[in-house]
């Protein structure tokens, strides 16, 4: 998984999986073409060698933007809704006080 950006030019996310030791919602549409599903699922599983506080959600036909409510081309309702429900709860699980 190696993908270009601006602002860090060759860097690979895999290089930086050990690294990441906080809680991790994934929540990807899998039909993004900027992010190919595979690279979500071997993301995930690296991640979960290192890390035990990791969760992904690979939405059946959601494209990139999913959550996207005012783009209606790429907007997913049930998809949306469900990654909602999922960052509530992740965040009042992780950010309590």
């Amino acid at each position: 998984m190696k993908r270009v950006y601006k602002d860090a030019p060759g860097v690979d996310a895999f290089s930086l999986v050990a690294k990441i030791k906080a809680p991790v919602l994934g929540l990807y549409g899998e039909a993004d073409t900027g992010i190919p599903a595979a690279d979500v699922k071997q993301f995930e599983i690296e991640l979960k060698k290192t890390n035990p506080d990791v969760e992904f959600v690979l939405y059946s036909g959601a494209p990139h933007a999913f959550f996207s409510d005012d783009r209606p081309q790429v907007y997913k309702k049930e998809a949306a809704e469900d990654g909602w429900k999922r960052c509530v709860a992740f965040f009042t699980k992780h950010l309590k006080a």
